[in-house]
C-alpha cells in the first residue's frame, strides 16, 4: 500500500478558524548557547509551539462531538485506524460558504473514477480538497 503524507507545513500565523487560537511559533534555543562536556562541544536549536488542537491537519476525537462517558479521546482512537485505503474527491472548484450537496459529492465520485458498490460502506477515508486549499501553499496537489 502506498502510504500519502495527508498533513499540511505548520507554520507561524498559518490560517486557523477564528474560532480557536492563533498558530504561535517561534525561536526557543538557536544555537546562541554552547557547552562542553567532557570532550564534547554542543549547542541545539529548539522551537516553542502555541496551539490550538484544531491547528493545521489534524483529526476531530470522538469525544470532541460525543459527550457520552466512554467517547474516546484522541490518545485511546487504535493508530491503525489512521492507516487506510481511501479516495480523494475534489471539490475545488465549490465556492466558499456554498453547502455542499448530496450530488455534488456524487458528482465527485463519479468524476474520481472509483465505483463503490452500493450497500458496501468500506473502511476507507475520504479526504475532501476544497477551494480553501489554494489557499495553503503547501497542501498536496
Amino acid at each position: 500500500m502506498e502510504i500519502i503524507d495527508l498533513s499540511s507545513e505548520l507554520y507561524h500565523r498559518m490560517p486557523v478558524h477564528p474560532a480557536h487560537q492563533p498558530f504561535i511559533m517561534s525561536v526557543w534555543d538557536d544555537h546562541d548557547f554552547v557547552f562542553t562536556s567532557g570532550n564534547t562541544t554542543m549547542s541545539y536549536k529548539s522551537m516553542s509551539l502555541s496551539l490550538s488542537d484544531h491547528s493545521g491537519t489534524h483529526v476531530d476525537a470522538p469525544l470532541h462531538f460525543d459527550s457520552r462517558s466512554g467517547a474516546l479521546s484522541i490518545d485511546q482512537v487504535p493508530l491503525e485506524n489512521f492507516y487506510t485505503e481511501g479516495i480523494c474527491l475534489d471539490l475545488s472548484h465549490v465556492p466558499l460558504r456554498h453547502c455542499i450537496t448530496v450530488s455534488e459529492m456524487e458528482l465527485a465520485l463519479s468524476l474520481s473514477g472509483v465505483i463503490v458498490k452500493s450497500g458496501v460502506c468500506p473502511s476507507g477515508s475520504v479526504p475532501v480538497r476544497l477551494i480553501v486549499h489554494r489557499y495553503s501553499p503547501t497542501f498536496p496537489k
